[in-house]
């Protein structure tokens, strides 16, 4: 049995955390639509952008609930990299206008999901590690300029962990041949 490792990122609404803080981001972009809260339906405020010094902080949270799980008798985890999610709001160039190394082309914008996958891997092994992808999501306001172009790099770049799973096998390995073509 595997456990799922996420993190929402802007989708979450500050009356679901801690002293009302508000949620982070790649960029001060909000979601778009409403989150459910105790008080009812609330529309996603405009997040915080993560500092730049915060990101390997969220890397190790998600290395240490890898850990966690590892330690509560777990086979393996899942990298959640969808649903309009944390990584996949750094993935987007919709959600992800940052100009710093997590921003800007595809190969700055996959870093942060990418950096999530190794440090899990190094606790669990790449064999014990999937990832979950949604190529064709616009779920938590997710849009992309050529998603084609971004998920077919992403998946390259997962293919050499050489993880349990990276969504489904045939869409992985019709994403590897197309990518690759001269």
């Amino acid at each position: 049995m595997f456990l799922q490792l996420w993190h929402v990122g802007r989708q979450l609404h500050p009356f679901l955390q801690p002293d009302g803080r508000l949620p982070v981001a790649p960029s001060a972009l909000s979601a778009g639509g409403i989150s459910p809260t105790a008080r009812g339906a609330q529309p996603h405020p405009v997040p915080r952008a993560l500092e730049l010094q915060e990101i390997p902080g969220v890397v190790e949270e998600f290395r240490r609930g890898a850990q966690l799980a590892q330690e509560a008798g777990f086979d393996g985890v899942e990298v959640h990299g969808a649903n309009g999610y944390l990584l996949e709001q750094f993935l987007a160039d919709g959600s992800n206008h940052r100009t710093d190394d997590y921003g800007g082309p595809v190969e700055h914008r996959v870093c942060f999901f990418l950096e999530v996958v190794a440090a899990v891997t190094l606790v669990w092994g790449a064999d014990r590690v999937g990832v979950r992808i949604s190529p064709a999501n616009t779920l938590g306001g997710i849009t992309d300029s050529d998603r084609w172009a971004t998920w077919s790099y992403l998946v390259c770049q997962l293919d050499r962990f050489q993880l349990a799973y990276c969504g489904h096998p045939a869409c992985l390995r019709s994403l590897v041949s197309f990518y690759n073509q001269p």
